[in-house]
């Protein structure tokens, strides 16, 4: 749901890579300035991640067993990222 949802046609995939080999990390940009940026912990460990982002206001939609693509609370640089979860950070085109 995660990349459906948010990553459109049209959409250019962008370099993201991640220092914690298990984590999979891609990321898409827009003609607008649009961006979508997916991380996948298939792991059953919580991980931590540092981002290192662009500025603006950036949304962020969760996927875990429990919930299904649900907007959450993200301040500053870090995700915490629950096991077997698919997190979404979304910046709409300004």
């Amino acid at each position: 749901m995660n990349y459906f949802r948010f990553v459109r046609p049209g959409m250019i995939r962008c370099a993201a890579r991640s220092e914690d080999e298990a984590l999979l990390v891609s990321a898409f940009k827009d003609k607008g300035g649009g961006f979508v940026i997916v991380v996948v912990n298939p792991t059953d460990a919580e991980k931590r991640a540092a981002l290192a982002v662009g500025p603006g206001d950036w949304k962020r939609y969760e996927t875990t067993p429990a919930k299904k693509c649900v907007l959450t609370e993200w301040q500053g640089k870090y995700l915490l990222l629950q096991g077997r979860s698919v997190t979404t950070l979304v910046r709409e085109a300004p």
